[in-house]
């Protein structure tokens, strides 16, 4: 799967920080760099799929769950 349905899948699970969704085992599988992580996951707040709470916790918006990043 790619890095961002994954990112996704993690905090769909469960709403998290960056460091713990940067950690987790799902995201370390694509053996890329925590920037890059943290880049796809700046994109993916721009795009208004994922938002960053009050208590820093990342979780999914409704557009998570429409078109090409729809999560099962």
């Amino acid at each position: 799967m790619s890095l961002s349905i994954d990112i996704l899948g993690v905090i769909h699970a469960t709403p998290c920080n960056l460091q713990t969704l940067t950690s987790h085992p799902k995201i370390k599988q694509h053996a890329v760099s925590t920037c890059h992580v943290e880049f796809v996951t700046t994109q993916m707040l721009v795009k208004n799929i994922i938002v960053e709470l009050d208590n820093k916790q990342l979780a999914c918006t409704n557009t998570a769950y429409t078109g090409h990043y729809l999560v099962a």
